[in-house]
């Protein structure tokens, strides 16, 4: 892989996370509990796996507007040199988080929380 196509895919992660904090991007998970969402009118599936050493990966597939699989890659892909992403270790911390907060989203569970946090949060602030 060449490092012009690695760096695309580590901007579309730093993206992901960046919109997925802000809650600009509709999670969703479906019958078989992949997470995924429609961006530009094309898929991305979010899922974990395991590399050959054992390890957690985290796996990212792209499919096209006629539903065909455009491009797979996952956080070891990214990762070619010693940059790292802003406010993690590495390439792998940064898709485990963006996984969670999509998956979060995509339950409900955030929208959840928040709703409680806000009826019982009764401080007044100064």
């Amino acid at each position: 892989m060449i490092e012009y196509t690695q760096n695309k895919q580590r901007k579309l992660v730093e993206l992901l996370y960046k919109k997925t904090l802000e809650r600009k991007i509709k999670w969703e998970i479906n019958t078989q509990e992949q997470i995924y969402t429609n961006i530009a009118g094309r898929l991305l599936f979010v899922h974990s796996g395991i590399n050959e050493q054992g390890e957690d990966l985290i796996l990212f597939n792209l499919y096209d507007g006629e539903g065909k699989q455009s491009d797979a890659f996952n956080d070891e892909t990214i990762k070619f040199d010693e940059f790292v992403p802003s406010g993690f270790d590495n390439w792998y911390l940064l898709c485990a988080a963006l996984m969670d907060m999509a998956k979060r989203q995509a339950t409900g569970a955030d929208d959840t929380l928040d709703a409680m946090i806000d009826e019982l949060d009764d401080d007044v602030p100064f």
